[in-house]
């Protein structure tokens, strides 16, 4: 067992040839960087790669550890581990397995944890976050080459066909959403297309031949009125009807209102349900 303590504020540099298990055991409350180079520097499976974070369950320093080494099969966190630190950083270089934490790693809202992986043996180049991504430059583009996938089907872009699919892996169109959506602000169908959107009135009509409903709205934004009275169970009817009809009914708009009038006796005191389409 290789055991190292360090001093504040001291880096240091180790080179271990085959190893049969390396602990490498640091205090919680210095600032240190590491580089530990194991050339042949196998474990054999069930054995655990102890470095740093073994045994602690919560860091209150700066850490920045650079691992270059064949490792297979190695658990770095036998237990939860929380940082207080500002940042802490892992680097992993030509391991020939994926590594593994046993235990997860948890930081406070203003701890910056990085994890960052090259695998020379099945080229899994990445970046791994445990807590967050903190752009501080305002400067530059983001861009990612290829295809992205955000936790399986949850999100996925295709960069061959320019598609994007929520809740699927195979977008057939320039947006395509499994599952329900829920837009907030204006929508616009088409080039020539206002920006739109729809509320919903329901209410009951008066017990006489007029009611008033306020809309809330600018009515030179209304687009469109829709209404449909319940002059039954589950049967319900809009406004096309003639005078003489018993379930005829009519409404005009006015600045305030949607104003139901020449209501019949059929659809009086009913349950009433308005669609008002209107633009932005």
């Amino acid at each position: 067992l290789f055991t190292v303590s360090e001093s504040v504020g001291d880096s240091f540099i180790y080179e271990l040839l085959n190893p049969a298990a390396v602990s490498i055991l640091a205090s919680t409350s210095v600032n240190f960087s590491w580089i530990v180079n194991l050339t042949n520097g196998f474990l054999d499976p069930g054995e655990q790669l102890e470095c740093g974070l073994y045994n602690k369950s919560s860091l209150n320093a700066n850490y920045s550890i650079l691992f270059k080494a064949n490792i297979t099969n190695a658990t770095f966190f036998n237990q939860t581990v929380t940082v207080t630190a500002d940042e802490l950083h892992w680097w992993f270089v030509n391991c020939t397995t994926p590594l593994t934490q046993s235990n997860p790693i948890s930081g406070l809202s203003d701890t910056r944890i990085f994890e960052v992986i090259a695998d020379a043996v099945y080229y899994r180049y990445g970046i791994g976050f445990f807590d967050k991504i903190n752009f501080t430059l305002n400067t530059g583009d983001f861009q990612l080459a290829g295809d992205m996938s955000i936790d399986g089907g949850t999100m996925f872009v295709d960069s061959g066909t320019n598609m994007v699919g929520i809740g699927t892996v195979s977008p057939t169109s320039k947006l395509n959403v499994i599952g329900n959506t829920n837009i907030t602000g204006y929508t616009n169908l088409g080039s020539d297309a206002p920006a739109i959107k729809l509320k919903k009135i329901t209410g009951t009509t008066d017990n006489d031949s007029a009611t008033s409903v306020i809309h809330d709205l600018t009515s030179s934004k209304i687009l469109n009125v829709d209404i449909m009275v319940n002059v039954g169970a589950s049967y319900f009817l809009q406004n096309y009807r003639t005078t003489s009809d018993p379930n005829h009914f009519t409404f005009y708009v006015t600045s305030t209102n949607i104003e139901i009038i020449d209501v019949q006796a059929n659809v009086q005191n009913v349950g009433y349900k308005i669609l008002i389409t209107y633009e932005e």
